[in-house]
């Protein structure tokens, strides 16, 4: 399994979402620690000094006059009341280490009591509309259950407890609750639009490909737009000039080769006319083998000329129906399938002239062609093994060569001219695959490949 993205799209998101986050984390990572020693200030000046500074300035103070001072320095934030006994454990044994902090400011016994606060809790009371503020309802009404809070009890000289309520903390995470929600949005903004941009920009790629793929399988496309970023544009341009001139050097060559082949046919006729009127026999006999055997090679090459300048139509048909079809039209052809239907989009006829090729080179040389076919999602593979001697292996791209012959004691006119490999593996290229020999221990192999 490959962790690192491999597409240009993904590459993409992946270089700028990463330095995005990178930055973002280093800045929140800044804030944080300068934000939870702000907290810290806080905690120590509003709310230690706060409580101290009360509970200094009421000790001397009679039941009545607390009772309205304290109704003078309440507000949301602290609230403060008298009560007849303190609520919740000594301050040496509760856990919050934050409350800790006033053994510092107060001489006095001091008695802790809190409501267990979540996370979400603390967000959800910091981040909630006034009205919705379950502490300003509490400060109002003591007896709201369900909102978070913490109470300080500390004890005066006349025996009296001094109440202080106050909501949690506001920690450093919840106060960047939006820097944190900011980041957030902006890493999904960031995916949109760069994944966006990036398609835009590989679109034309993907036109590339697509299209290159074509022109190397045979088939007649369009020219590419040549639109997009300047960079795009020009190597479209240059794609459409480079298929343009190729298309007219091979249309130029296979032309005028077809063209020489087809005129030498005239004196050919012409020859061989006049051979008729040589006396003797036996001259007569080698001027027409020799004439034939021209013959036979001028219609061999015209056809693979024109093989090369027709532009057949390409067409869905099943490769397994063609290769039965055919073992049934050749008796020493057998054939066996991986698969019972073997789809493909290429060209019928050629295809099918290739494969008969090698059926009939196989049979030629090894008595036999067994055609076994095997396919997968990435390619279609055909293997055509016959029981003959095989090829010496220095010898492998010389049969794919035009009118070479390997064996010269056969004549032209058996019908080899040295062209019925060359054509095959000519039409297995332009269909985007090839064919490869081999020598087996009971054979020769040819195995045509063809992408799916």
């Amino acid at each position: 399994m490959r962790l690192m993205p491999q597409t240009l799209t993904q590459q993409f998101l992946f270089l700028m979402v990463g330095v995005v986050m990178l930055t973002q984390v280093l800045m929140l990572g800044t804030l944080l620690i300068e934000t939870d020693g702000k907290v810290d200030e806080y905690e120590r000046t509003f709310v230690y000094g706060r409580i101290a500074s009360v509970y200094n300035s009421s000790q001397h103070m009679s039941p009545d006059a607390r009772e309205e001072f304290f109704e003078t320095v309440s507000n949301p934030d602290i609230f403060f009341s008298l009560r007849e006994t303190g609520d919740g454990v000594p301050l040496s044994e509760s856990k919050n280490d934050e409350l800790l902090g006033l053994k510092d400011f107060i001489e006095a016994t001091i008695m802790v009591d809190e409501v267990p606060v979540t996370f979400w809790d603390v967000v959800k009371f910091w981040y909630t509309d006034a009205e919705d503020n379950c502490f300003i309802r509490f400060s109002q009404d003591l007896d709201i259950d369900g909102c978070p809070y913490w109470r300080v009890s500390i004890l005066y000289e006349d025996g009296i407890w001094l109440s202080a309520d106050g909501p949690p903390s506001p920690e450093a995470p919840v106060l960047l609750a939006p820097v944190l929600m900011s980041f957030v949005l902006t890493i999904c903004a960031l995916v949109v639009v760069v994944a966006l941009v990036a398609r835009r920009l590989t679109r034309p790629l993907r036109q590339l490909s697509r299209a290159a793929n074509q022109v190397g399988r045979g088939e007649e496309i369009e020219r590419l737009p040549e639109t997009g970023p300047q960079e795009l544009a020009t190597v479209m341009q240059a794609f459409n000039t480079m298929q343009d001139r190729t298309r007219r050097y091979i249309k130029d060559r296979t032309t005028m080769l077809a063209a020489i082949s087809h005129d030498l046919r005239t004196p050919i006729t012409s020859l061989r006319l006049r051979a008729e009127f040589i006396e003797d026999p036996t001259l007569q006999g080698k001027v027409i083998e020799t004439l034939d055997d021209m013959q036979t090679m001028v219609e061999s090459f015209l056809t693979f000329a024109k093989q090369d300048i027709a532009a057949e139509p390409q067409q869905k048909f099943d490769l397994v129906e063609l290769l039965q079809d055919m073992a049934l039209d050749v008796d020493e052809m057998t054939f066996s399938s991986s698969v019972k239907t073997c789809p493909y989009h290429g060209s019928k006829v050629s295809l099918g002239r290739a494969l008969a090729n090698l059926v009939a080179n196989a049979v030629k040389y090894g008595a036999v062609a067994r055609v076994t076919l095997d396919a997968d999602n990435q390619r279609v593979r055909i293997t055509v093994d016959d029981a003959g001697p095989g090829v010496p292996e220095n010898r492998f791209e010389d049969i794919f060569t035009p009118f070479t012959r390997l064996d010269t004691a056969r004549s032209v006119v058996e019908g080899s001219v040295g062209l019925g490999l060359s054509i095959a593996r000519s039409i297995a290229r332009k269909q985007g695959g090839d064919i490869q020999p081999s020598n087996q221990p009971d054979g020769f192999r040819m195995t045509l490949t063809l992408p799916n």
